[in-house]
């Protein structure tokens, strides 16, 4: 069955959903990967760049032929690409070695005989050349499947439920936001170290673990790649991120273990970032939707587009400043657009919060104030104790609420969210930082007619899982009816993040991102953390 799924997938990847997966393929041979293209500015005219275990370079070229034969007509309209492969020497810091890099073409499928001629005369004629270590080597669909079953045969799902759990996500339709329950469940059933009571670790099997998790999950999203649903993939790899990063930080594995891995799903990341911001600035209306045709879903959907756009902006301001790709076309987005934002849930708060941070940094106006003001206000008025019309909590995703609000049957929502919220204090500290005294003062009487909930986690890398069933304790605080300025400034202003999880402090250009995918995390202290962060970094 596996064998099956894994040979079909194979056949209908193309070379960027399968790239990673191959990238994860060298690892797990002993490689370290150097470079793995995103198709930006910097190319090098190689799709990966690894060092092998002997330390020799090696480059490579990906191809679809969708598990066909490679004909000899569509090979020599690649030459040119497989000549610069060979031809044109691999610069990087990190490469020490003298010698000529290893160049390998990769297809998921095989060539066909004329083909695997006129390769060869490539070969021979760099030979003649005086070039005998310009040779071109296949790796085809055969090798990759090999590969794949070496990793599937270590913890790949086996039980009927988890192959059934695979198989659902494979086959759906992709056109939707990711079923990110399935997921999880998935990736918690795939990792029996991760979830066991067992503190005894066998870095053996979690380094196996971590090595098959990109795979489970390129299956898994494999549908939604292929109908461009770049935010449903996205959530996809945050998820696969969150479970490695909770299994490393759980058994406190080295960073060797885990840090390439993890390294490759972030560049994944910003590379569905970077198609979204693409496909906006090419096709700004198909994206958005329309009005009129979608009236309940248009302004959800530029509420998360502006906090992508928002999350892509800073995420380039933090790792990479010299890119200035896409920059002015997302300023003039987000200021054209924003105010066009819905809070149709609190699963929408972290979005708000996202632009709020950009925003700031390129709009010395209060309007980014007000904005946050506006929305803390209103979730004080709508979750009110005794509220009957009162906002969803961030378990609730925009599909789920928008349904219920279109009165769609069966998508009813009969829970009560009446007197309680999970991201007001969150905005409160946010506002009090900005010092607007006087306003918060006027909001403070309906601020405290709500209560705070939030989770308090046995132990840090809980915070990674979508669901922490038996792993921490619901807490619910009302707010003191009177609180001095000094004091409430005192809290805001607090910023240590003792019980936020490492990976996320050493990554904040993510955390952004995971507070929009896990809307349920947006604590307080996660936000104040990112505000301090952003504060220095950023504006």
């Amino acid at each position: 069955m596996i064998e099956r799924l894994l040979e079909n997938w194979l056949d209908n990847a193309s070379e960027r959903s399968y790239q990673m997966p191959f990238a994860q393929l060298l690892i797990d041979q002993g490689h370290t990967i150097l470079h793995s293209t995103r198709h930006s500015q910097i190319e090098y005219g190689k799709d990966v760049v690894s060092l092998d275990k002997s330390g020799a370079l090696c480059a490579y070229q990906l191809k679809t032929v969708y598990g066909k034969k490679l004909k000899k007509r569509e090979l020599q309209k690649m030459l040119p690409q497989l000549t610069e492969l060979v031809s044109l020497k691999f610069e990087h810091p990190s490469v020490t070695t003298t010698g000529w890099h290893k160049s390998f073409l990769v297809i998921n499928g095989e060539l066909e005989e004329e083909a695997s001629e006129l390769l060869n005369k490539f070969n021979r004629g760099n030979i003649e050349r005086g070039n005998p270590e310009r040779q071109l080597v296949t790796i085809g669909k055969g090798k990759l499947l090999s590969d794949a079953l070496k990793i599937s045969g270590k913890l790949f799902p086996t039980e009927l439920t988890n192959i059934k759990l695979l198989l659902e996500l494979y086959l759906e339709e992709g056109t939707h936001m990711f079923p990110k329950n399935k997921l999880a469940e998935l990736m918690a059933n795939c990792l029996p170290m991760l979830l066991g009571l067992n503190r005894k670790v066998n870095v053996s099997k979690c380094r196996s673990a971590i090595s098959s998790l990109p795979l489970i999950n390129s299956i898994a999203a494999s549908s939604f790649s292929k109908c461009n649903n770049f935010y449903a993939e996205l959530e996809a790899w945050v998820i696969c991120w969150s479970y490695i990063a909770a299994l490393a930080e759980k058994h406190g594995l080295e960073e060797k273990n885990w840090s390439m891995t993890l390294e490759l799903i972030e560049q994944r990341i910003l590379l569905l970032l970077e198609l979204l911001v693409k496909d906006l600035e090419a096709e700004h209306d198909a994206v958005l939707g329309d009005a009129i045709t979608e009236p309940f879903f248009y302004k959800a959907r530029i509420t998360l587009i502006c906090s992508l756009v928002s999350a892509y902006v800073i995420w380039k301001h933090l790792k990479d400043k010299d890119d200035e790709s896409h920059i002015d076309f997302c300023r003039l987005f987000l200021l054209d657009n924003h105010k066009r934002s819905q809070l149709w849930g609190e699963a929408a708060v972290p979005q708000f919060i996202c632009q709020y941070w950009y925003l700031k940094s390129i709009d010395s106006s209060p309007a980014p104030d007000f904005m946050l003001g506006s929305v803390l206000d209103a979730i004080c008025r709508l979750n009110r104790f005794g509220a009957t019309q009162a906002l969803p909590n961030p378990y609730y995703d925009f599909e789920r609420v928008i349904l219920a609000q279109a009165e769609v049957p069966g998508s009813e929502i009969n829970d009560s969210f009446a007197g309680e919220s999970y991201t007001g204090e969150a905005l409160l500290h946010l506002f009090v930082r900005l010092n607007w005294k006087q306003n918060a003062r006027l909001m403070w009487p309906s601020y405290t007619r709500v209560r705070n909930r939030y989770i308090d986690f046995e132990e840090l890398w809980h915070t990674y899982l979508w669901r922490v069933e038996g792993l921490g304790a619901n807490r619910s605080v009302w707010p003191k009816r009177t609180k001095q300025w000094d004091e409430l400034r005192s809290e805001a202003d607090e910023a240590a993040g003792q019980h936020i999880p490492e990976l996320l402090k050493t990554h904040p250009h993510l955390f952004l991102l995971f507070l929009i995918v896990y809307p349920h995390r947006c604590t307080s202290e996660s936000v104040r953390w990112l505000d301090t962060y952003l504060r220095e970094n950023l504006w």
